[in-house]
């Protein structure tokens, strides 16, 4: 199933998270189907997505993708995201990707241990890209992540 194909997925197959959307309408969206799952921190019933994380269940590769632009930096750029809570820290290889979708950093990886500590543990998780420090509460994606641990993790 396509990245694309998940992003779709019809309602009535989506996992709904019972968070409160934040005051900027933020929230954690959760969609799976029999092939893979999406768990997206976003407005929710727009493309405004400021951190997304994608697993395929068969081959069980993790898309993460954050949403990025500083002048003057040209597709293909590479950097390290460094995703931390108080489960630990996590790096990830990430290249700049400019298409449809918007300029934004992506990695193709695997879910590991760390990842999944830093996921599943903490109240909010930090990500540190290009010297830009985001924050996001963890709590409305724990259910998601621990379906992508199960499904996805190594």
């Amino acid at each position: 199933m396509t990245l694309r194909a998940i992003l779709l997925l019809a309602p009535a197959l989506a996992l709904q998270t019972t968070a409160v959307p934040a005051k900027d309408g933020l929230s954690w969206g959760v969609r799976q189907d029999a092939d893979g799952i999406v768990v997206a921190y976003e407005v929710p019933q727009t493309d405004d997505q400021r951190l997304f994380f994608s697993c395929d269940f068969a081959s069980k590769s993790l898309t993460v993708r954050v949403p990025f632009f500083k002048e003057g930096m040209k597709d293909n750029a590479a950097t390290t995201a460094k995703l931390s809570s108080s489960g630990g820290q996590a790096d990830l290889p990430m290249k700049l990707i400019s298409d449809e979708m918007g300029n934004h950093f992506e990695a193709t990886t695997t879910l590991t241990p760390a990842l999944q500590a830093v996921l599943r543990k903490g109240q909010s998780l930090t990500l540190r890209v290009e010297g830009e420090t985001q924050s996001f509460p963890l709590a409305g994606g724990q259910k998601g992540f621990a379906v992508m641990a199960q499904r996805c993790g190594g």
